[in-house]
């Protein structure tokens, strides 16, 4: 008896063990979201293996592993979009292995990049076009030799064309709107495409190493987005028509045939290296009504009121030029490879030069302004000017260029009277352990001290604002750094893969990239005792990545810089003015930082306003000031 009713207590037990198992596998289903938002005004929704798009306007972009129906890739076997939805985003359907079909309509006019990336369905495509919506999504297989759009598309995919050896020459329709990123690139015989007034926005790479000889863009077209037609070189005639606000970085670089362009009134943004290598460029010729670029008479490019040399035809026969007195600012690219360029005059007040300004020109001589503010990366490489330097410290207008070969072990002190340092002016240099920097040091360029891995020590200079990119990444050896309280700034990288046991940062409102510590491999092995002010910036950065904060005691907050106005007007009602309180450079907010308030202010005469410090984000103290307030 006792032995059956072991086996009933048994089986109660196990049964009740199947029934709560059941109930949680069924908990942990019903968790698995069905049904969600996917845009502003579009929701989705899964029935069986049937994935719905409803609503109206755009889908939002997504990451390949974090759409909102990702633990259900697996059971989608069918989609449809619905109208009035306009844009399916970009990796929304990426690797649905099991979808079968798709449904599509016709209210769609725009498809983000990959969006079907590795699907079950877009690998079983049978060659030809394949219309989606409003948009030619892809062209399977080999393209005929000539094709010309289906009209009422609005759109030609990212990579509809991509690749394709047999597409010469294309026609698209007047309804296109929008050629999508690396639509036709590496279309390598692709030498005619006809376009229609109506397209306005060329995709990056969309024309990329392709064989045109000649493009008109109609005065529709408002942006060339970044490489367009980068390395089309055989392109030798280019018309921009008026119309056209933006040309995009390297949107015709490398086009090696290229010998001229005219830049209509209507751009507003474009950069030198949007024209880079372009070995056979003569001139530039800029609208007189444009009213923000500006071309001389050698037809080198400005901006309107000639501060900014943005870029030399580098095809140019001449072999001198005299840079405009009034630039302060040469860009980036603006002389590289100007190979014929052996003299080169640049104006005393001359502050900015861009990364690789002078790069691999054939400049001999150049003479030195009064004092540069900032040096780009690498801006004299390659010329003959640098190459015939001693090795050891170049100094070029008060910067520090470069150490030119290795440096020696031990320390390296920046000579007096230096204003800036390049942007990885000292990469990789493995023997120095400590950098000394004088006071007269402002700017600090990106990556200056990149993969220094036995650096231990340096100072930054009170007058530093900020740190930039990449500044001490590598620096494995760097133990302490002290950021001074004009250190505004801290960017992306700058402080990647060291070994830092204390971080001293001093502005409490030091505004901080998100990816400020990240490593090569995306994770954070470090342990960091942050030092800053209570409710600062360091705090919070501190809090984020989970490491030591020493609190450093409050500041007064009548030992900031304080501006207030002398008098106001006034109105009839209480009078207030607008003090501004700053810190390290910093402003400082008020509501946060301080409180405002105010005595004697609701007549005309003398008043007073009471800056009182938050101690919450470390400052006290209070700051009484007078004004006037006047009829």
């Amino acid at each position: 008896m006792k032995t059956l009713r072991k086996s009933k207590r048994f089986l109660a037990f196990f049964t009740a063990l199947i029934l709560l198992l059941g109930t949680l596998s069924a908990a942990a289903f019903a968790a698995v979201p069905t049904s969600g938002k996917c845009g502003k005004e579009v929701t989705w929704s899964l029935s069986g293996g049937k994935l719905t798009i409803s609503g109206k306007g755009r889908m939002y972009d997504c990451n390949a592993d974090k759409t909102p129906w990702f633990a259900s890739n697996e059971k989608i076997t069918s989609l449809e979009v619905k109208s009035p939805v306009t844009y399916i985003g970009a990796f929304a359907f990426f690797r649905l292995r099991n979808l079968k079909s798709v449904k599509v309509a016709n209210s769609v006019t725009d498809i983000g990049s990959f969006a079907f990336g590795g699907s079950a369905w877009s690998e079983a495509l049978k060659p030809g076009p394949v219309y989606l919506g409003k948009t030619l999504f892809t062209y399977v297989g080999a393209a005929p030799s000539s094709y010309t759009i289906k009209s009422g598309v609005t759109m030609i995919c990212c990579n509809a064309f991509a690749d394709s050896q047999t597409l010469r020459k294309v026609t698209i329709p007047s309804s296109v709107k929008k050629i999508g990123d690396q639509a036709f690139y590496h279309c390598t015989k692709l030498s005619s495409v006809s376009f229609s007034k109506g397209l306005e926005r060329i995709g990056k790479y969309a024309f990329s190493s392709c064989a045109l000889r000649s493009v008109t863009l109609p005065s529709t077209v408002k942006t060339v987005d970044e490489r367009a037609f980068e390395s089309c070189r055989s392109l030798k005639t280019v018309t921009l028509n008026n119309g056209l606000q933006t040309i995009e970085r390297g949107a015709f670089g490398r086009c090696e045939a290229l010998e001229k362009i005219a830049i209509p009134a209507s751009v507003s943004k474009l950069y030198g290296s949007s024209f880079a290598y372009c070995s056979s460029l003569k001139s530039f010729s800029v609208s007189s009504s444009n009213k923000h670029y500006f071309s001389d008479a050698g037809g080198v490019l400005y901006n309107k009121n000639k501060t900014t040399l943005l870029k030399y035809p580098v095809g140019n026969t001449a072999t001198g030029y005299t840079v405009s007195s009034t630039t302060k600012t040469i860009g980036q690219q603006a002389f590289e490879k100007a190979v014929n360029l052996k003299k080169l005059v640049l104006p005393k007040n001359l502050s900015v030069i861009e990364d690789y300004a002078f790069a691999y020109s054939n400049l001999a001589s150049i003479n030195a302004p009064t004092k540069l503010t900032s040096l780009g990366e690498y801006a004299f490489d390659g010329t003959p000017w640098y190459g015939k330097l001693a090795n050891g410290p170049v100094y070029f207008a008060g910067a520090f260029v470069r150490y030119k070969g290795t440096a020696p072990a031990g320390t390296l002190t920046v000579k007096n009277g230096t204003t800036c340092i390049a942007s990885y002016a000292l990469s990789n240099q493995q023997k120095i352990t400590q950098i000394v920097l004088p006071d007269t040091v402002a700017d600090i360029g990106a990556g200056a001290f990149r993969d220094c891995s036995r650096l231990k020590s340096i100072n930054i200079p009170k007058y530093v604002r900020e740190i930039k990119a990449d500044t001490f990444n590598g620096c494995s050896s760097l133990a302490v750094l002290g950021l001074p309280a004009y250190v505004v700034r801290i960017g992306e990288y700058a402080l990647s893969n060291t070994n830092l046991q204390k971080l001293k940062i001093l502005n409490p409102v030091c505004v901080i990239d998100k990816n400020v510590f990240r490593n090569d491999s995306g994770e954070y092995n470090f342990k960091t005792i942050i030092y800053g002010y209570s409710g600062s910036t360091a705090q919070k950065l501190a809090s984020t990545f989970k490491l030591k904060f020493a609190m450093y005691p409050s500041i007064d907050i009548a030992k900031c810089p304080i501006k207030v106005p002398t008098t106001a007007r006034y109105t009839g009602k209480p009078v207030t003015v607008n003090p501004t309180v700053a810190y390290g450079g910093a402003k400082l907010t008020a509501g946060r930082h301080y409180t405002v308030s105010y005595k004697n202010n609701t007549a005309v005469g003398k008043a007073y306003v009471i800056i009182k410090g938050n101690a919450k984000y470390g400052f006290t103290g209070t700051y009484k000031a007078v004004f006037k307030i006047v009829k």
